[in-house]
């Protein structure tokens, strides 16, 4: 096929044509060498040098360059270029620095494949040659090369902290991460926070991904969520129960939480106050009761669980109450079958007690008859003549609950004009006191021609020995501490006989030493301090001294029935104060523990 080939317009060289295509080669073969295929060819088949320059129409092209995978990638690239399939260089020469090989020359549009040997950004470039030192302006595709695995960390939580046991206890919880990549770049959306809405453990992690294909996942981290108050079960006390004073019960109850486990389980009585009070422990039930409806006792329980989730404070509320009737006691004086010659004659008992509601008094009868209705006092006198004849008596016992307890059996008594004085007792312990001799004495007056029988006899009303003959005294036989009586009956000649009744008590142990609770407390610019003292017995008296160095007592020992003195004034110096107590029955105790204390100023200032 023979092609004529006219141009259009004027050719410009822009480098020279070789001589030998002027002469010998006809212009479209010169113009078929400006198309890079055919010249390609023709080269291949020897038809054409590869010095033989080219006819250029202005600059050479830019190749366009394409990579693949894209980047970033963790995987090594291939480039790849084209030229213009109508005019172009006869060479292509390509740059890539870091890779093996870094550059080279093709004859025709081809790929290169990387070979990095670390990550990095790295630039490929590649440009036309004319094949006689011209070249066009490269074409470049830049790649970042990234192996390495982006770094994830947890870093920080919403709400900010759990408490010091490791627990949240509200929820969600946002647990956030820390991320980066210092090369191709953390991918969108794979560094979210994760959340955990489940009670107890929840293990949580992520995974991140870079932009080059990489990953990295954080280590898990253990969320631990309970918003879940503990619960409480109460046994006892049983609401609204009734439970006797000083009867033994314990409090049983249980807190239990199934998540992060019980912390705090305890009860307090009342309504205020801290939770002390375990499972276990006794039930208060020795609280005065002050009518016969009992006393409400409230005991208020609570728990928290190790996350700090509080139950709200439940509550039972019982009542102590007082059915057991005042203690036994016995009637004194007159004696059993006792005669008298006074129509108004006093009438005297042992005491009772009631620990639970306490004693509100006594009622006492007279020939079955109310004749005191309610009183405290242990002894009672008629306001008004009672009959000559014969008599009975009783006293009964009444708490505050309303509970009634008989003394022994009504007494009987006569009242005769007819009959002797009661005996005139003239030494001995008094009436109603104590005395520390464990065999005391008892003298009374004679009286002319008449005979005397005495007895005495414990709290129960029991003799501790039978009735005996005595003229004017008589020693008791050795008696524990107690409270006794001593019944003294005259015998007169004419067979009319009446009792006098002496109603004791023996103590032989000495009192404690009083606990100082007020003083100066060490130093003091009062020469005049006062001291002060508790923890001492009813009745009691007490003596206190002040000691200087070495024990030498510089003021006292003072007597006096009140718990607190006023001591010197002293000097300057060192001090120390001692009290004891004398009891009742005339007991002396030891001085307490010496309290020191200085005296920084005189009373002159």
């Amino acid at each position: 096929v023979v092609l004529v080939v006219r141009p259009a317009r004027d050719w410009s060289f822009g480098v020279p044509v070789n001589e030998a295509i002027r002469r010998s080669r006809s212009y479209l073969l010169a113009l078929m060498t400006r198309r890079p295929r055919i010249r390609r060819a023709l080269i291949a088949t020897g038809l054409l040098a590869t010095s033989m320059g080219v006819l250029t129409q202005g600059a050479l092209a830019v190749p366009p360059v394409s990579v693949s995978p894209a980047s970033p990638s963790n995987q090594k690239p291939t480039f790849s270029w084209s030229d213009d399939p109508d005019f172009g260089g006869i060479e292509f020469l390509w740059s890539l620095p870091g890779s093996s090989p870094s550059s080279g020359l093709t004859l025709s549009p081809d790929s290169v494949a990387a070979d990095f040997s670390a990550d990095g950004l790295y630039t490929f470039s590649v440009q036309e040659s004319d094949g006689s030192g011209g070249l066009g302006s490269p074409g470049t595709e830049n790649f970042v090369f990234d192996t390495t695995p982006p770094s994830i960390a947890p870093s920080s939580t919403n709400p900010p902290s759990p408490n010091g046991a490791g627990w949240f206890n509200t929820k969600p919880v946002i647990l956030n991460y820390s991320c980066s990549d210092a090369l191709s770049g953390v991918a969108s959306g794979t560094c979210a926070p994760s959340t955990s809405t489940s009670e107890g453990a929840n293990p949580e992690f992520r995974t991140v991904q870079d932009k080059a294909g990489n990953s990295a996942t954080a280590p898990t981290t253990t969320i631990s969520v309970d918003t879940v108050d503990p619960a409480i079960a109460v046994t006892t006390p049983v609401s609204g129960a009734n439970y006797e004073f000083g009867s033994a019960h314990n409090l049983a109850f249980s807190c239990a939480d199934v998540t992060s486990g019980v912390a705090q389980c305890a009860a307090h009585v009342g309504t205020t106050g801290p939770f002390t009070l375990a499972s276990g422990t006794a039930l208060p039930t020795n609280v005065a009761v002050t009518d016969a409806d009992g006393t409400i006792v409230r005991i208020e329980f609570s728990s928290t669980d190790v996350a700090g989730n509080t139950r709200p404070t439940i509550a039972r509320t019982y009542s102590v109450v007082d059915t057991v009737d005042p203690t036994a006691f016995v009637l004194t004086a007159p004696a059993p079958a006792a005669t008298t010659n006074k129509q108004q004659p006093e009438f005297a008992w042992l005491p009772s007690s009631d620990a639970a509601s306490g004693l509100a008094g006594y009622e006492v009868r007279i020939d079955n008859a109310i004749v005191s209705p309610l009183q405290t006092a242990e002894t009672f006198t008629p306001a008004s003549n009672l009959t000559v004849g014969s008599h009975t008596w009783q006293v009964v016992a009444v708490d505050r609950a309303g509970n009634r307890r008989n003394s022994d059996a009504a007494r009987s008594f006569k009242i005769d004009l007819s009959a002797p004085d009661e005996p005139t007792i003239t030494g001995g312990p008094k009436p109603n006191t104590a005395t520390s001799d464990s065999t005391p004495s008892f003298t009374w007056a004679p009286l002319a021609g008449a005979s005397y029988s005495w007895v005495v006899k414990g709290r129960n009303g029991l003799p501790l020995a039978p009735p005996a003959a005595a003229t004017t005294t008589v020693t008791l036989p050795t008696l524990t501490d107690e409270t006794y009586t001593f019944e003294l009956t005259v015998n007169a000649v004419n067979g009319s006989s009446s009792t006098r009744v002496v109603r004791f008590s023996v103590d032989t142990v000495a009192p404690t030493a009083p606990a100082i609770t007020k003083g100066p407390g060490g130093s003091t610019d009062i020469p005049s301090p006062v001291f002060g003292w508790g923890q001492v017995e009813p009745g009691a008296t007490f003596s206190w001294q002040v000691l200087a160095p070495g024990n030498k007592i510089i003021q006292g020992p003072i007597s006096t029935a009140t718990t607190e003195a006023t001591v010197g004034p002293l000097g300057l110096g060192a001090y120390a104060f001692q009290v004891r107590q004398i009891d009742a029955a005339g007991n002396v105790g030891p001085f307490s523990a010496a309290e020191p204390f200085n005296v920084t100023t005189t009373a002159a200032g």
